[in-house]
């Protein structure tokens, strides 16, 4: 078990030590109390994934590392299609549960050095670290389509068939900005870009193209 130990030394009359006592102190409970702060700082408490605090520290870890190694890599806006109908249909619990399995989707989608992290609501980020400074547009591109078409299978929740899925932004480092806020800022244009070009499919961000800011359902 976990102890904090506290040792005194004993003296004699003649001032010598002639021994020590030390005190144990179970501190289970204490580290378990810490353990449980933590995770609901940093972890989103229904999927288990990282939360947004989380979720930006890594991304500015990545920035840094990628910066003194002069890599590349990318980030996913993922949002989900016909979540909101699964919602007001099925009900807020059922809604709940979908969140978990696509948590536990895109997961499986992932490398373990990657991240993959829920913002709040329907919103999911992956961070997908370089391994190398060649950056694989076309190898980013290939995991985007694999979640999508995960994303697309037919899901089975309480022997009720659920069927959704996504629509997702991609911003790369440094091409599409040097910090956290402007990689945000630009997965998530890319992202809305790819609702409103038909859903079910990804894009990187274009700082040429447009598009109306209706919000995703």
């Amino acid at each position: 078990i976990p102890v904090r130990l506290s040792v005194t030394a004993l003296y004699d009359s003649h001032g010598h030590i002639y021994g020590f006592l030390g005190i144990a102190h179970d501190i289970t409970e204490q580290l378990k109390a810490e353990e449980q702060l933590e995770q609901l700082a940093y972890f989103d408490p229904l999927t288990q994934l990282p939360n947004r605090m989380l979720y930006n520290d890594r991304l500015n870890q990545t920035i840094n590392l990628a910066k003194r190694n002069k890599t590349h890599f990318s980030i996913f806006f993922i949002d989900l299609d016909k979540f909101k109908f699964v919602n007001d249909t099925y009900g807020h619990e059922m809604g709940d549960k979908l969140l978990v399995k696509v948590a536990e989707i895109l997961t499986q989608c992932i490398r373990k050095s990657d991240t993959v992290a829920r913002l709040g609501g329907d919103e999911f980020t992956v961070i997908l670290p370089g391994m190398d400074s060649h950056y694989d547009k076309l190898a980013v591109g290939l995991i985007a389509e694999k979640i999508i078409a995960k994303l697309t299978e037919d899901i089975i929740i309480d022997n009720t068939l659920i069927q959704i899925g996504a629509s997702i932004g991609i911003a790369i480092y440094p091409q599409h900005g040097s910090d956290a806020s402007s990689l945000n800022k630009h997965a998530d244009i890319a992202m809305y870009q790819a609702k409103e070009q038909g859903r079910g499919q990804y894009i990187f961000y274009d700082p040429e193209k447009t598009v109306g800011m209706a919000s995703p359902d």
